[in-house]
């Protein structure tokens, strides 16, 4: 098996008989890789930039990574099409002929943070952010034109509203790939050695291994890749300070790690993550 990857039982490889395929239930938000036969559901926040970077080097087309593909309809290159573009027939042939089907996953407590730091900490001038940082400050009764959206805020706007409304930076990705429905050849753990990962999935299905680009995401300690224990306890504790609830806003100091744990339930026990993990 290829490192930081979980053998998923029952995977589309190894049943890939027509009645299996036939029966498969496809998540609307796979893409597949068509000169390499790889499908692959981005999930936000999940290493998402890193794969389109290194599909758009790999296949020497910029509008993969500038562009991506929009919503579960589009995508800008013809190296790439949205599973909702095919025909019932086509899914079949599909899944009998695909070389490895992929998805990347995350601790969803670092997951959440980091779209926090991305998204929401930082002041936005249009777009959809700037409507959901508007929907943080109404839930969490903030004056509109209060600059900053604490992580606190934002964890309990979280625990306001139903999935079928999150935005996909912050959807579950049990959700959003359903793995549940759909077994994937592969479930990689961005924690787990991911660019020496992918590289063997990219030799795999015959791309380049050396276009998936070697990033450690130092710009922020909780993106770390895992590189040995030490960083991983470093990462243990740069979560337990970025979950402590200031006491003059939670009476319950686990409040929000609690929080959490409960809206991304499904993806911590399906994946094997923990808060202290």
């Amino acid at each position: 098996g290829l490192g930081g990857a979980l053998a998923i039982e029952g995977a589309v490889s190894g049943e890939r008989t027509q009645e299996h395929c036939e029966r498969l239930q496809w998540p609307k938000n796979i893409i597949h890789v068509a000169p390499v036969k790889l499908l692959w559901c981005p999930n936000a926040k999940a290493g998402t930039s890193s794969m389109y970077r290194a599909l758009a080097r790999a296949f020497n087309d910029s509008d993969i990574h500038r562009e991506r593909c929009f919503g579960s309809w589009w995508c800008p290159s013809l190296a790439l099409r949205h599973i909702g573009d095919f025909s019932s027939r086509e899914k079949v042939d599909l899944c009998m002929d695909t070389a490895l089907s992929i998805v990347v996953v995350r601790n969803p407590f670092d997951r959440i943070y980091s779209a926090y730091l991305s998204k929401l900490k930082p002041p936005c001038e249009a777009g959809v952010m700037c409507d959901v940082a508007a929907a943080v400050r109404r839930s969490n009764g903030l004056p509109q034109e209060a600059e900053t959206v604490e992580f606190y805020h934002f964890v309990r706007y979280l625990a306001t509203i139903e999935e079928k409304d999150m935005d996909i930076h912050w959807l579950p990705v049990s959700r959003r790939c359903g793995e549940h429905k759909f077994p994937y050849d592969q479930v990689v753990k961005l924690e787990e050695d991911y660019t020496g990962t992918m590289r063997s999935i990219f030799s795999r299905v015959g791309l380049d291994p050396e276009a998936f680009p070697d990033r450690r995401w130092n710009s922020h300690p909780v993106n770390d890749t895992d590189h040995g224990e030490a960083e991983a306890c470093h990462r243990v504790e740069l979560r337990r300070e970025h979950y402590e609830c200031p006491a003059s806003v939670c009476s319950d100091p686990m409040e929000l790690m609690e929080t959490v744990r409960r809206i991304y339930a499904d993806d911590l026990a399906r994946y094997g993550y923990s808060f202290d993990a």
